[in-house]
């Protein structure tokens, strides 16, 4: 069966099922709904493919990691969602698309180095100290001289 022929069984059924009540349910609600249910019905899959990251250039400062990060996204369990998680390196991102849980995740990176690598060790528990270990161990940063 085509999602076209889906869609449609599922118009049907649900035409069926509230037919003694749409007497009471405005056209266009109704309609609002069927095509709602359509959108749903219609979406396409999410691209799942690992996202490779090798270096991520901020403003003043260029964090290069020392072999390639992969990460493969995932649907959260809603499947409404996108998500990103590397707990060895305090990752953990959701997005509605692609591109956002890729900005989300450049983001995360970026807050993790400042609020971790960069801060002193007697500042830190000792969960926060070995992130910072992790981070320090697969990071490189090099101040950005062209800005």
């Amino acid at each position: 069966m085509n999602p076209t022929q889906v869609k449609n069984m599922v118009n049907e059924s649900l035409r069926e099922q509230l037919s003694d009540k749409t007497e009471q349910i405005p056209e266009h609600c109704l309609q609002g709904v069927m095509n709602f249910i359509g959108h749903i019905l219609n979406k396409e899959s999410p691209d799942l493919s690992p996202i490779e990251l090798k270096k991520i250039v901020l403003e003043d400062r260029i964090l290069r990691f020392r072999s390639p990060l992969i990460l493969t996204p995932e649907s959260d369990e809603t499947k409404q969602l996108l998500c990103i998680k590397e707990p060895y390196l305090g990752i953990d991102v959701c997005a509605e698309t692609r591109d956002e849980v890729y900005e989300l995740l450049l983001q995360e990176i970026e807050v993790l180095w400042f609020e971790y690598a960069l801060e002193r060790d007697d500042r830190l528990n000792s969960g926060a100290l070995e992130l910072k270990h992790r981070l320090l161990e697969h990071i490189d940063e090099e101040m950005n001289a062209e800005r």
